[in-house]
């Protein structure tokens, strides 16, 4: 990103940086995970990549606007294929993944702006990801992953006591019940799938910071073009 008052070329390689670190987090979840917690930590690996392109102070954006946009355009369209997929499917849908469609929504716009500035789509987008924030550090949306925030879903058998008998006569003096109270019914509810990190060791410390400076440092790229760098029509961001 060309360096502007509102992005020194310092606060760029920091945050840079900070991207790096968060990219190379994520890499190792998507080692020690599989299913949907796998797939989950690579849309953030990618993210984490468009935005060290995004705040590498080189001077001209390495890769072209056109290429980021279609390249994250592919990803919302994956992510919105799997909502699709379960819903279609009768499966619980998972909100981070619903969440995960707006931030790369916000990457694609921020990849647009170097030549069309939106300043109520910018300042929407900036709330959106400033809530995510407060979400990781209140620990309320690491609640949502860990009770099927991924989607999904599995049959779980209720224990439900069982009706007492009233019966008149000798037998009142012997205790009775329906087979036996609080055994499991035959009856299932719908339930969600948990998330393979209730099991990970630490994993709630580095996910829940490592996305709360990924958002952060988003919102602050797009508060840092609409306001630090004018719009330039037909500028192809691209190295000669």
């Amino acid at each position: 990103m060309v360096p502007s008052p509102w992005l020194p070329s310092w606060l760029g390689l920091a945050w840079a940086t900070i991207f790096a670190v968060i990219l190379i987090a994520h890499l190792w979840h998507i080692v020690v995970m599989t299913g949907r917690d796998r797939l989950w930590h690579s849309v953030h690996v990618l993210m984490a990549l468009g935005m060290i392109v995004m705040f590498t102070p080189t001077g001209r954006m390495i890769v072209p606007s056109r290429v980021g946009m279609a390249f994250f355009a592919a990803i919302a369209v994956a992510v919105a294929g799997l909502l699709v997929w379960d819903y279609a499917h009768g499966h619980h849908i998972g909100q981070l993944w619903v969440a995960n469609v707006v931030d790369v929504i916000a990457m694609i716009y921020m990849f647009a702006m170097i030549s069309t500035h939106v300043v109520w789509l910018t300042i929407l987008l900036v709330v959106w990801l400033v809530l995510q924030a407060a979400g990781w550090v209140t620990g309320r949306l690491w609640g949502v992953l860990e009770a099927g925030g991924l989607g999904g879903t599995r049959l779980v058998q209720t224990r439900v006591p069982a009706a007492t008998k009233v019966i008149a006569g000798p037998a009142a003096r012997q205790p009775h019940q329906d087979l036996a109270a609080y055994t499991t019914s035959g009856n299932t509810t719908p339930g969600y799938s948990t998330s393979a990190h209730n099991h990970s060791h630490g994993a709630r410390l580095v996910i829940s910071t490592t996305l709360t400076l990924m958002v952060l440092g988003m919102a602050y790229m797009l508060i840092a073009m609409q306001f630090g760098m004018p719009p330039m029509p037909g500028m192809p961001m691209t190295a000669p």
